[in-house]
């Protein structure tokens, strides 16, 4: 297997799989929707009216999220519960 895939633990105690390119790491959209803790349909979602990650052309059928970008979308949301 070539250096350029690499697995590694980005939010704890998910497992993402991931694709390095220039210093940055792109993920499936399964593994972006495990990450925000929302499901396949609800990303879709997100992506059809331009609120979440920005997606990625992974390959030819193929689409994913950069790693940072999910992870500043997720800190990007309002924060509920008690403080």
């Amino acid at each position: 297997m070539s250096s350029r895939y690499r697995t590694s633990n980005a939010v704890e105690g998910t497992k993402v799989n991931s694709i390095r390119t220039q210093g940055k790491q792109a993920i499936k959209k399964k593994e972006a929707a495990e990450i925000l803790g929302i499901s396949l349909t609800t990303l879709y979602r997100l992506d059809i009216s331009g609120e979440g990650p920005r997606r990625i052309k992974l390959s030819q059928g193929r689409v994913g999220y950069m790693l940072d970008e999910v992870l500043q979308y997720l800190d990007s949301r309002q924060r509920v519960g008690v403080e």
